[in-house]
C-alpha cells in the first residue's frame, strides 16, 4: 500500500506544479545537492483496529454461489509530508493547492475505498532574522490514510427445493 499512496501524493504534487523527481522519500541527513523546492515523505507507523462487518454480497460462478466480503481490519497509515522552498509565496500557495487537489475518496487495487485526510500543518524556518542569508522555509502535512483489511467468503445458494408434506389422518 505504501507505493500505491507514494503515487497518489506524487500525482497531487506533480498536478500542483512540483516536478516528479522533487517527491522523494527522507532522507537521514540533508544534502546540499536535494533540490530547493521539494517534498519529503516520512511513512510513520501503520495502526490496525479490528472492526469485523458484512460490506457487500453478490452473486458469482453463474449465479451458484453468493460472496460476501466483510471487513476484518481497519488500517490506517499516517505519512509526514514535509514541502522545502526558499520562496513563501510559493509554498504557501502549493501546499494549499495540495490539500485542496487531494481526493478525499479513492479505490485501491482491489476496489476497496481508501479515505486520504490531511489533518494538520507545521510550519517550520519562519522565524524573522535581521539578514536571512540562507531561507529553509518549510511546511510540514501529515496525511493520513484509511483503508480496510477484507476477506471474501463464497456461499453455494440453495437450488432446488422438494416438500414433502406428511398428512395427518383424524
Amino acid at each position: 500500500m505504501r507505493e500505491l499512496f507514494e503515487s497518489w501524493i506524487k500525482e497531487t504534487a506533480v498536478a500542483c506544479g512540483l516536478p516528479a523527481e522533487c517527491v522523494m522519500d527522507k532522507p537521514e541527513s540533508p544534502s546540499a545537492l536535494d533540490p530547493d523546492k521539494r517534498m519529503e515523505l516520512a511513512f510513520l507507523a501503520e495502526s490496525y483496529d479490528h472492526t469485523p462487518r458484512r460490506l457487500a454480497k453478490w452473486t458469482v460462478n453463474g449465479g451458484t454461489h453468493r460472496r460476501v466480503r466483510s471487513v476484518v481490519y481497519t488500517a490506517r497509515l499516517p505519512i509526514r509530508a514535509e514541502v522545502f522552498s526558499d520562496d513563501e509565496a510559493w509554498l504557501a500557495t502549493f501546499v494549499r493547492n495540495f490539500i485542496v487537489t487531494m481526493p478525499l475518496k479513492r479505490a485501491d487495487a482491489e476496489n476497496n475505498l481508501v479515505k486520504v485526510r490531511v489533518e494538520k500543518a507545521t510550519r517550520g524556518g519562519f522565524k524573522r532574522k535581521m539578514v536571512d542569508v540562507f531561507i529553509k522555509r518549510s511546511n510540514c502535512l501529515h496525511i493520513t490514510f484509511e483503508w480496510m483489511l477484507c476477506k471474501d467468503t463464497d456461499l453455494p445458494l440453495i437450488r432446488k427445493v422438494q416438500f414433502n408434506p406428511k398428512i395427518k389422518e383424524a
